[in-house]
């Protein structure tokens, strides 16, 4: 053990000192990464510049100044996560977003860690591929546990690059992860082999060191930048192909062959403040009687107990059976005074239940936790104008092993879900998020319609209804994550 912690200490320089100037760098990096304000040119740079930093480090105890000062980015990155009229700044959800910022930079810490050991005692490829492979697995891992979930991804900062996100139909967040956090060592490969040899080789020059320069000008830039830019040209190639062929067929032909010829309206109702229930059988009401196909009602709407939810049911079941409208509605219920549970209910058209599900995954710190989880099983149905649907709430949907269900079940309309859930298990989703982005995206993630929206309004959205598409990970799930547990073991 003695020679072991001996092979693995760092040996002390004066000349790595200066390394600790890029510890701010490292707050302004965080803080743009994957929180309310991600630039995504910005994020990505926080890989080759952490890596080598970790590398350069001339005590193991530089860690931890590392550690914080990328919490403290993280930290303030999401501190609007628990933002309920402007309290970013309270006490409270300050103290849950550092709690946050300390659990997202433990991924990243032991990533580098592991790292620093594979340049050790690791040759070849393995230099390479331990560091994305555990940010992968570890990024797995988190997505897993009953906490978090992806709501905090890194893979999110490419949002708006569609080539990109298009991955996620093949191999998730998991492999979206895997391309994004490999550039880190590719990048540190490209500064110590080709830049830093190129500010030394001007240097040899200048001291007229012939020989030496002329030796340093023959080594080529090999390998490892090449095949990374040949798999991220791959990936933006498949994601190009999978949107420009996603209802065209391969050649191109006349718009009538492939646009649908006929439109169905579905609407949101959202919450109000000091409103009864009426206020929302009411609006529902309106919606129907305009011919809105599908209404659907945003996270727990109302607080029923069993009187109120029966009358509510009977309201809702009366405007579907008078106006051939689907309605999914949403409430705390409170008919048992011991258990909690927060619904979303759907009726068909003709006045059938179809769905009765209680969201699983509750929210940490909030008013969640005085309800009780539901069961954790995706409830599906087939209808004749929506093909099988199906709807969780809200935080279940950063979790992935949960909608994947959605894939098992062939669902092709889901109710209130994130659009990088469509691209994964190639749904349709409609979503009506009161103080947020409401709207259709289709089953390659992207937007029908998509409008911010905000308390006691009403709205519609005119949509093609198209089937589901069939993807690879809606056939192995998060298997690339799990897979990348092995890979570093290859050398």
């Amino acid at each position: 053990m003695r020679n072991f912690f001996k092979l693995i200490q760092i040996k002390r320089s004066n000349k790595y000192q200066s390394i600790h100037l890029l510890l701010p760098l490292f707050t302004v990096l965080t803080f743009f990464g994957p929180g309310f304000q991600s630039i995504s040119i910005i994020a990505c740079l926080w890989f080759p510049v952490a890596i080598y930093y970790s590398r350069n480090l001339s005590s193991w105890w530089g860690y931890i100044p590392f550690y914080f000062v990328n919490s403290i980015g993280t930290t303030l990155a999401f501190l609007g996560i628990w933002n309920k009229g402007n309290s970013n700044w309270s006490l409270r959800t300050f103290g849950y977003s550092i709690l946050l910022g300390l659990s997202m930079n433990c991924i990243s810490l032991v990533s580098l860690i592991l790292d620093r050991f594979a340049q050790m005692f690791f040759r070849g490829w393995a230099k390479f591929m331990v560091f994305p492979c555990a940010w992968t697995a570890l990024w797995n891992i988190f997505i897993s546990v009953p906490f978090f979930g992806d709501l905090t991804n890194y893979a999110f900062i490419f949002f708006g690059f569609d080539e990109v996100m298009q991955f996620a139909s093949f191999a998730g967040l998991g492999g979206i992860n895997f391309i994004l956090s490999w550039h880190g060592p590719v990048g540190v490969y490209i500064y110590k082999k080709w830049i830093h040899k190129k500010i030394l080789l001007a240097r040899d020059l200048e001291s007229l060191n012939i020989n030496k320069a002329r030796k340093e000008n023959r080594r080529p830039l090999s390998n490892p930048m090449l095949i990374y830019l040949l798999v991220l040209y791959i990936t933006i190639g498949y994601g190009s192909f999978r949107i420009s062929t996603s209802y065209i067929p391969f050649y191109q032909q006349n718009i009538e062959t492939f646009a649908k010829p006929e439109f169905t309206k579905v609407g949101c109702v959202f919450k109000a403040e000091n409103q009864t229930i009426s206020h929302y059988i009411e609006k529902t009401r309106d919606l129907a009687s305009v011919g809105t196909k599908f209404i659907l009602w945003s996270e727990q709407l109302i607080t029923v107990d069993h009187t109120e939810l029966v009358d509510l049911t009977q309201s809702l079941v009366n405007i579907s059976l008078s106006y051939n409208v689907y309605i999914g509605f949403t409430y705390l219920d409170k008919t048992d005074e011991k258990k909690r549970y927060s619904k979303l209910v759907v009726f068909s058209s003709n006045g059938e239940l179809l769905i009765n599900y209680a969201k699983t995954h509750l929210f940490p710190f909030t008013n969640d936790d005085n309800i009780i989880s539901g069961s954790g099983i995706l409830q599906a149905e087939m209808t004749p104008d929506f093909g099988i649907i199906s709807g969780a709430i809200g935080f279940d949907y950063d979790f992935p092993r949960l909608i994947h269900q959605a894939s098992i079940k062939n669902v092709n309309f889901m109710l209130d879900t994130s659009s990088t859930s469509t691209i994964e298990n190639g749904f349709t989703l409609f979503r009506c998020n009161h103080l947020g982005i409401s709207g259709v995206w289709n089953s390659y993630g992207m937007p029908y319609a998509a409008v911010q929206t905000l308390q006691d309004i009403t709205i519609t959205f005119q949509i093609p209804i198209n089937k589901r598409v069939k993807t690879v990970y809606g056939i192995f799930g998060e298997t690339w994550g799990w897979i990348c547990v092995a890979l570093p073991r290859i050398n």
